[in-house]
């Protein structure tokens, strides 16, 4: 487990510079795509997921839209949290 674990858990980073700038990337990516489920008309479900919003009832179509933009808004908190994250690494 020595070889797993640090010694003291702290803030400082001592793996490749590159593997942190993936990181942020990959958040801002994410962070993106948060945003399109939030503020798209359609929630990304039928632009992206191609689902058939027009086969459901008026409801129907809403609840699937409400449940895209639920997947959004915690996709934004897992930016939040990870963006916290590379902020509070030291290299």
């Amino acid at each position: 487990m020595e070889s797993l674990f640090p010694q003291t858990a702290n803030n400082d980073y001592r793996g490749a510079p590159l593997a942190k700038w993936i990181f942020v990337f990959l958040t801002a990516v994410t962070l993106v795509r948060s945003l399109i489920h939030i503020f798209a008309a359609d929630g990304g479900a039928q632009s992206i997921a191609t689902i058939p919003l027009s086969d459901f009832t008026a409801s129907g179509a809403a609840a699937v839209i409400g449940m895209f933009a639920l997947w959004g808004c915690r996709n934004c908190c897992l930016v939040c949290s990870t963006w916290w994250c590379c902020g509070a690494t030291r290299t």
